[in-house]
């Protein structure tokens, strides 16, 4: 069954048809914004300290969670922790012990978890303006931990216009009710997903990173959805000191950061990994989710330095040559795996699951760089060797990108044999697993339509802050600027037309899900 709940997510997605409207209209507001010097760009962060200095640096998340409760989490039972370490939704009380409203669509036995990891194919940021929030959650509800990447930024001027809405809903609290029913706003795509899990089953929680980084005008997110009805974080000692942004009487536990990586090294990298502390049962683990690099560095001297620290520990009867749209790749790897030793060290936990999109496939060609980038991190083993990835061109599954890499002797709960890639392509009406069903359900003219139309009725919900001759008020976007995002909506629509692994990619994502079981009811082995 459709739900309009997912089609708050293409708000998010309307910059690149309303760019010049809005731009204009943001100039305009630019005086009227109070924090319109604030971009939405890669800000740099002190990596050994992880502190933000400044108001300018909340971008992403973190500005997000300060605007929260009243922007997007209106009615939600949710709390929120905005930290310099990481950013936290999680059920009230009462929430957290509400019955599920749905079953997982792949029943475990007692005494297993499941952990997955999935790259979300920039959610939030309108290179997917018809993504389906609502079958992201549902295969989302097949784990307890989930590993997601390519969180995206909201698009700048659509939170320009979100800080004007929200020093308007700060002014005057009374205004927070308008005359148009249900109003929406822009609303980052990880927030969706959060909000669709949630009604499946209300301890649904997020934990991801603070700010945006790594390459693009906006940079991008990782971080963890987790099941809190059966799953517990822990505080990391290994992280640096947590400090509380905006209005907060308490200091919450410091349960998760970027990884500590050298100074040195992180200048050569583009994105960090980011990490959190994770108790499921008996089964206690760090879960460190990455989305390596994709373009090489731009400086020579840069890729120099790359080659020879990845290169340092090379074992094969073959010259040490990576590739230049590999090697720093590799040499992002090895710079989080040579934290790992001090990070268990820290923890006194032997633990720890790497899990991500590396942009590097396992085959007998690169595995001496993998196991050179992971020297120092004896025994962390790289699995899954099923492409993961989209080609719409050729028509089918590409590259082996994305991967589990652990310990299978200090991780004994986990079985390796279960690791497994989900092709989502497959989905069809009479598939036996009932999310692929559903999928496959969304594969046909007339649930299009039912998406256009709900579509439709959601960005009449759009509001925007109005100047009026009685002074600044809210109201509906205009009528040129709904016809045009609606126009660019019903292309995407079009483009699933071309074969099965278009509609996955517009709907879903560009790489397929992986995931993996793990004993949670023997004796830890730490």
């Amino acid at each position: 069954m459709l739900t309009t709940r997912f089609f708050n997510m293409a708000a998010a997605a309307l910059v690149f048809v309303l760019s010049a409207s809005l731009g204009a209209w943001v100039s305009e507001w630019d005086g009227f914004i109070s924090t319109a010097s604030v971009e939405n760009r890669s800000v740099p962060v002190k990596v050994e300290s992880q502190e933000l200095s400044s108001q300018s640096e909340f971008v992403g998340p973190l500005e997000d969670c300060l605007k929260s409760a009243a922007l997007y989490l209106r009615g939600e039972q949710l709390n929120s922790d905005c930290t310099s370490n990481y950013v936290h939704y999680y059920p009230t009380r009462n929430a957290r012990s509400a019955p599920r409203t749905r079953q997982a669509s792949a029943p475990r036995p007692a005494g297993t978890a499941r952990i997955g990891s999935f790259n979300l194919f920039h959610l939030g940021d309108g290179q997917a303006i018809a993504k389906h929030v609502g079958l992201v959650a549902k295969i989302i509800d097949r784990w307890d931990v989930a590993a997601v990447q390519e969180l995206m930024p909201l698009p700048t001027d659509y939170m320009k216009l979100n800080r004007a809405l929200y020093d308007i809903l700060e002014r005057d609290p009374n205004r927070r009710t308008f005359a148009i029913q249900n109003w929406a706003t822009p609303m980052p795509g990880y927030l969706q997903v959060l909000h669709e899990l949630r009604a499946l089953d209300p301890s649904w929680s997020l934990i991801l990173q603070p700010v945006a980084e790594g390459e693009g005008m906006a940079g991008e997110m990782a971080g963890f959805y987790y099941r809190s009805s059966r799953v517990a974080l822990k505080e990391m000692p290994s992280c640096p000191p947590l400090r509380t942004i905006g209005r907060s009487d308490r200091r919450p536990p410091n349960f998760a950061c970027f990884m500590q990586v050298q100074s040195e090294a992180r200048q050569l990298m583009s994105r960090n990994a980011f990490a959190a502390y994770f108790q499921i049962d008996n089964f206690d683990f760090v879960g460190v989710t990455t989305h390596v690099r994709f373009r090489a560095a731009d400086q020579p001297a840069a890729l120099q330095a790359q080659a020879a620290q990845v290169c340092e520990n090379f074992v094969s009867d073959k010259p040490c040559k990576p590739p230049k749209d590999l090697v720093g790749r590799f040499y992002e790897v090895k710079a989080v795996a040579d934290r790992f030793a001090d990070l268990k060290r820290a923890l006194r936990d032997e633990d720890v699951i790497y899990m991500g999109d590396y942009n590097v496939e396992l085959n007998p060609k690169t595995l001496p760089y993998w196991n050179a980038a992971l020297s120092n991190a004896p025994g962390m083993t790289v699995f899954q060797t099923e492409p993961t990835t989209v080609s719409v061109r050729s028509g089918k599954l590409a590259s082996n990108y994305d991967h589990f890499i652990l310990n299978t002797q200090a991780s004994r709960e986990c079985s390796p044999e279960s690791i497994r890639m989900l092709d989502l392509t497959q989905a069809s009406k009479s598939h036996p697993d009932p999310v692929f069903r559903e999928i496959g359900s969304v594969l046909n003219n007339e649930s299009v339509q039912a998406m256009i139309n709900d579509y439709k009725s959601y960005v009449e919900r759009l509001v925007q802050p109005v100047r009026t001759s009685q002074g600044i008020t809210v109201g509906a976007w205009k009528e040129k600027d709904r016809q045009d995002v609606i126009n660019s909506y019903m292309e995407a629509c079009q483009r699933m037309r071309a074969n099965i692994q278009g509609a996955i990619l517009e709907l879903i994502s560009d790489h397929m899900p992986i995931e993996m079981d793990c004993r949670t009811n023997g004796r830890d082995d730490d």
